[in-house]
């Protein structure tokens, strides 16, 4: 039992972890670069779509606290192409219909407040990450502020 906690515990850590948050967001921005290079309506699509295949790129494989998989020089280089594609002006917004006003309506009724059990969940794990089984306020004074007295 106790190693099936601790396979849990670092499940659940490396899944809320802020390197997980990058890939996740990598891997919506490459959704995004697929959809530009498929807007055949947009007349720019190709500077568009590889501006948001680099940042996908950069999200996902760029430095973060371990090191990351893309080297600091690499990362700059490619925050440079981003920079020459919008400065060029090959950066533009596709033609992408939204939903009406009453398909909006509907889909709130629909979800309600169940929007913000994401945002709830992972305050949650943040807490319980930060304070562990106690509480991490419970303390009257942080061990910085006793050394001052």
């Amino acid at each position: 039992m106790p190693g099936s906690l601790i396979s849990f515990s670092s499940l659940w850590h490396a899944v809320f972890s802020l390197s997980a948050v990058y890939a996740l967001t990598g891997l919506v921005l490459l959704v995004f670069a697929a959809m530009t290079f498929a807007d055949r309506t947009n007349r720019h699509r190709l500077g568009s779509g590889f501006f948001w295949l680099i940042l996908g790129i950069i999200f996902i494989f760029g430095t973060d606290k371990n090191g990351g998989l893309l080297p600091h020089w690499v990362t700059g280089v490619l925050v440079l192409v981003m920079v020459a594609l919008d400065g060029a002006g090959r950066v533009t917004r596709g033609s992408h219909t939204e939903a009406t006003k009453v398909e909006q309506a509907e889909h709130a009724l629909k979800l309600r407040n169940k929007i913000f059990l994401p945002v709830l969940v992972i305050g949650r794990a943040g807490i319980r990450r930060c304070c562990g089984d106690g509480c991490c306020f419970a303390s009257d004074k942080s061990e910085s502020a006793r050394n001052v007295e």
